[in-house]
């Protein structure tokens, strides 16, 4: 199973990240490898997929999981921040931004 993390607007036959990360683990892929190479990506299709995971995480639900506790720290809103930064002129900016503001703390 490839990364499709790192390409957008596809992620193949999946709908979304969740969907990707749920159908990885379900075969017996551990998440935590498609979050390193995800974390190492530097496209700006990657940081796209970033910000649809924030905006349709359950912020509610505090319990500690490998994806919650990796999307909420500190350098997943910086590297939304960044993404903005560089991608402020696109129609996905507001996106960015969104999910960056989010992650406040």
């Amino acid at each position: 199973m490839g990364n499709k993390l790192t390409a957008a607007p596809s992620l193949g036959s999946f709908t979304d990240p969740a969907t990707f990360l749920g159908a990885a683990r379900a075969a017996g892929e551990r998440v935590e490898r498609f979050l390193d190479v995800w974390d190492a990506s530097p496209a700006s299709s990657a940081d796209r997929h970033l910000a649809k995971m924030v905006t349709g995480l359950n912020f509610a639900d505090q319990r500690s999981s490998a994806l919650g506790d990796w999307l909420r720290r500190e350098a997943t809103r910086d590297r939304l921040y960044r993404a903005w930064e560089r991608d402020h002129d696109s129609p996905w900016a507001d996106d960015l931004a969104r999910a960056h503001d989010l992650l406040r703390p």
